[in-house]
């Protein structure tokens, strides 16, 4: 009988020995799945807060080139910040991005239009021409509109931006 009481605990004490190494494991790799997920989840918000913060430099950008009338050189940054937005923004935030560029590129016309022309000096001043009649004036009030435009989009781009990040925080 004493025997089988050995025998008996010796059995008991190797079944409770494989639970609990069965919940030991399952714990560690719950908690390495869950560690995984929230490195995932934060690099990902990180990656979105950088290109929305590029992106909203870019805009700055473009207007400051266009008001003064520097030649556009966000070629390359544009075609990739267009890349990016459309693989990780959310589809609200490329909605508003694409009426923003929209937006920008019809206040740039405009501005072109509503601008005197300069010309640059050998000496690397610029004159503005003024003319009488000023053939810019009928683009003035068009430009100023499409500037408010594009700011009121620039606005809701900037607060669907910052919902997508607290979303995804």
């Amino acid at each position: 009988m004493s025997n089988d009481v050995g025998i008996f605990v010796a059995v008991i004490t190797g079944c409770f020995t494989l639970v609990n190494g069965y919940f030991l494991w399952k714990l560690k790799t719950t908690t390495e799945e869950n560690e995984k997920s929230f490195n995932h989840a934060k690099e990902r918000r990180e990656e979105l807060k950088k290109l929305y913060s590029d992106l909203f430099v870019m805009f700055e950008q473009a207007i400051r080139m266009a008001r003064t009338e520097v030649e556009y050189k966000l070629d390359k940054e544009m075609s990739t910040t267009n890349a990016k937005v459309r693989l990780l923004a959310s589809p609200e935030v490329v909605e508003k991005y694409l009426e923003c560029t929209d937006l920008l590129e019809e206040w740039s016309i405009l501005y072109f239009k509503a601008t005197p022309r300069r010309t640059k000096n050998p000496d690397g001043s610029t004159t503005t021409i003024l003319q009488s009649p000023d053939p810019t004036a009928n683009y003035k009030e068009p430009e100023r509109d499409a500037y408010k435009q594009l700011q009121i989009a620039l606005d809701i781009l900037i607060k669907e931006m910052r919902s997508d990040l607290i979303k995804g925080a």
